[in-house]
């Protein structure tokens, strides 16, 4: 029996294990490339997403400090000249006058900027008849405005609706109650500029 020398015997490689280490190599190259790859466009996406997420919030800030600038300038101007406003106090600070303030009825917006907070037609007292009324003159009542959809959706066209509101009434046989309550909250929810939304879940 011959003895393999020692030296051919450690140089000795079979060919599948070369073939083997090749695939082996291949695929950790190719697969580096697609996680790098993956990595790099997650990146770019969340980068993107926060560059529109950033300039969205820089618009609404812009539009909410100047809104709050413009009240504070008429609410100082109006607590100086007409004082039955605003009860007599020297401890008046921001916060008070930013609850109470409306904007004037002069004050201008565009379609393409956010409703402001509080408009003039906001404020007053809101007329509230209790007296029965049927489904039918509540289509008819409302019917004449064009901006109300079928199912009770409505959205400001004036301005972007700050708030976007789903309103969900329970109902069960209240066939009296429901008219009503559309004859005093469709206005309201008009004046303050609300895309809103009614659902009626029957109980």
């Amino acid at each position: 029996r011959r003895e393999l020398n020692p030296t051919r015997r450690l140089g000795m490689v079979p060919k599948d294990s070369l073939f083997l280490l090749y695939i082996c190599l291949c695929s950790w190259k190719y697969s580096f490339f697609f996680f790098f790859s993956l990595a790099v466009n997650t990146y770019l996406f969340m980068m993107q997403a926060q560059g529109i997420m950033i300039r969205e919030n820089m618009r609404t800030i812009g539009a909410q400090v100047y809104e709050q600038v413009v009240r504070s300038a008429y609410a100082k101007r109006n607590s100086s000249v007409n004082d039955s406003d605003y009860p007599f106090d020297l401890n008046h600070n921001d916060t008070f006058l930013q609850a109470t303030t409306f904007l004037p009825e002069d004050f201008t917006y565009f379609p393409n900027h956010t409703c402001p907070e509080r408009l003039p037609s906001m404020k007053g007292p809101v007329d509230v008849n209790m007296s029965e009324i049927t489904m039918e003159d509540i289509h008819q009542f409302f019917s004449k405005d064009p901006s109300i959809r079928l199912g009770g959706h409505w959205k400001p066209s004036d301005c972007l609706p700050r708030w976007k509101v789903a309103i969900l009434i329970p109902f069960r046989n209240r066939y009296e109650h429901l008219p009503v309550l559309f004859r005093h909250l469709i206005p309201m929810l008009q004046r303050q500029r609300l895309q809103f939304a009614f659902y009626v879940v029957e109980q």
